[in-house]
């Protein structure tokens, strides 16, 4: 069992590691995962006054209130601080060091991805580092038994429906609801909320086959995986943005990432973000801005953070054009 989790992991981390759907002019040379580096961005502290820099063709970690390197060793890869341990990759490996750059985990791990629920980082093995406790633990796999319903696209010829199983609405179905095979495709399930394409326009319909939004919009934008809240639909010229089924403004900007209050937007090549009532928040656009709007590239070229109020700050003492 325990070779069936680590391969459905090596799974995950490859997605993780693919999905980045970075433009072109950011997938090289920058030395550092653009993913997870953004989700560090989120739990780390701005103030910390140890920072990553790149130097030469490396990284190392200088302490601002010396200032110095705080050890002679050199990293391919380096991640904020989470409290008293950052990760670091050395001789093409990963691992864990301390406020001393001493590795309290050895470079030993090829691969890592942080869990979305975690305040820690998982190796490819399982194992995972916790930055609370400052341990590291076994693997962090179980097997649960899902309250939401589970959805399955099927096809019929070159139709697509559904078939539905587990609860719904909070009540257990025997055997499972067959939705008819009649939608030219199935583009997202979740647990309430099935987006379809229907006669060439997109709709959404519910659990039991239902019609929740007309098919009647010609593009979508979707940020959910479990549950349907931020989602965008184009009708016409204007897209539609909404939070569980209710509008919440339209603009003519198209969509490229939708959370909470960071709607993130293209115009002219260059991104920024709308709040939930669809007020352009940021003062300049940027060349790219991550998926929970924290970090981005200026018109510079300097990898920047973006705090809680969209003011910017340079963490990496890195740059394209150097």
């Amino acid at each position: 069992m325990k070779s069936i989790y680590i391969g459905i992991l090596l799974i995950i981390m490859s997605v993780y590691t693919n999905a980045q759907n970075l433009p072109p002019n950011l997938k090289a040379p920058y030395p550092f995962k653009f993913i997870e580096l953004e989700k560090f961005s989120r739990s780390m502290n701005p103030n910390d006054t140890l920072k990553p820099t790149y130097i030469n063709d490396s990284f190392v970690y200088i302490n601002l209130n010396k200032p110095k390197q705080i050890s002679k060793l050199h990293y391919e890869e380096a991640y904020p601080y989470q409290k008293n341990h950052a990760v670091v990759k050395q001789n093409g490996k990963y691992g864990i060091i301390d406020r001393q750059g001493e590795f309290v985990v050895k470079p030993i791990y090829t691969d890592f991805y942080i869990p979305y629920d975690k305040y820690s980082v998982v190796f490819q093995d399982g194992s995972s580092f916790n930055f609370a406790s400052g341990k590291q633990e076994a693997n962090i796999f179980s097997e649960i038994d899902r309250w939401y319903p589970q959805t399955y696209a099927y096809e019929v010829g070159k139709k697509f429906g559904v078939k539905v199983k587990g609860n719904v609405n909070n009540v257990r179905i025997k055997g499972e609801i067959n939705i008819k095979p009649i939608y030219d495709s199935i583009l997202y399930t979740s647990y309430k909320y099935i987006i379809a394409q229907y006669n060439g326009e997109y709709g959404i319909i519910d659990t039991e086959g239902n019609t929740i939004l007309p098919f009647q919009y010609t593009d979508l934008v979707n940020s959910s995986y479990d549950y349907l809240y931020y989602f965008a639909l184009k009708k016409d010229f204007y897209w539609y943005y909404y939070f569980n089924l209710n509008q919440l403004f339209k603009s003519k900007y198209e969509p490229v990432e939708l959370r909470k209050d960071k709607h993130i937007f293209k115009i002219q090549k260059l991104y920024n973000f709308f709040n939930d009532s669809g007020k352009v928040m940021l003062p300049q656009n940027y060349k790219y801005i991550s998926g929970r709007g924290c970090l981005a590239l200026n018109k510079k070229n300097e990898i920047v953070f973006l705090d809680s109020q969209g003011k910017a700050f340079v963490y990496y003492g890195f740059s394209q054009s150097k």
